[in-house]
């Protein structure tokens, strides 16, 4: 079984989001894709919105078969490292093909992640490249600093839907429109329990 791994803060999830885990599954022909919200991204300094409430949003938002949510990292109650998560899921998925999906930012940076010749050793990535260019650099990044790892490093150029997290908090603090960048459900959830605001 092919199983991709799509990992974020999701602070909220939106529908960028979906649009990237779509590519995700059908690109990387994946049987399951796992959405995995962090308890603290090592990236990334602090939420807005507690774990259980943005565990709760990507339940709403990835509501499909193919899509699995899990609290996997959440349950850590600590930072969260990507070794930490694949070793866990090699253990309960010894059989499968697991797929690590991130961005330009992530993978330009990725050789400063906690253990990451590690990370290689256990599964593939998939990185998301800008259109017009992005895919090249991508490519130069990886011949220039994982050479040895090339084979396992795909890179795909996709045309995202432009939005972060933080506009969109933005637009929820001042209770501005969000349709577009959130689902319904998700809003609704948001309001319902004042988030953001």
């Amino acid at each position: 079984m092919r199983l991709g791994i799509f990992g974020g803060s999701f602070d909220p999830p939106h529908l960028g989001h979906k649009h990237l885990a779509e590519k995700f599954v059908k690109i990387c022909e994946l049987d399951s894709c796992l959405i995995i919200p962090a308890y603290v991204s090592p990236h990334k300094h602090r939420t807005d919105a507690s774990g259980v409430d943005r565990l709760n949003m990507c339940q709403l938002l990835f509501n499909e078969p193919h899509y699995e949510v899990t609290d996997i990292e959440l349950k850590r109650t600590g930072k969260s490292y990507t070794i930490d998560t694949l070793e866990s899921l090699v253990k309960s998925h010894p059989d499968d093909k697991i797929i690590l999906s991130m961005g330009t930012d992530m993978l330009t940076c990725f050789t400063s992640w906690h253990r990451y010749k590690d990370i290689l050793d256990l599964c593939d990535i998939f990185a998301f490249a800008r259109e017009n260019g992005g895919e090249l650099k991508m490519h130069e990044y990886v011949e220039k600093n994982l050479p040895e790892y090339s084979d396992k490093i795909h890179i795909f150029a996709v045309n995202p839907l432009e939005m972060s997290s933080t506009e969109i908090r933005d637009l929820i603090e001042e209770n501005a429109d969000t349709t577009g960048y959130l689902s319904e459900e998700v809003r609704k959830y948001i309001d319902d329990r004042g988030l953001y605001s």
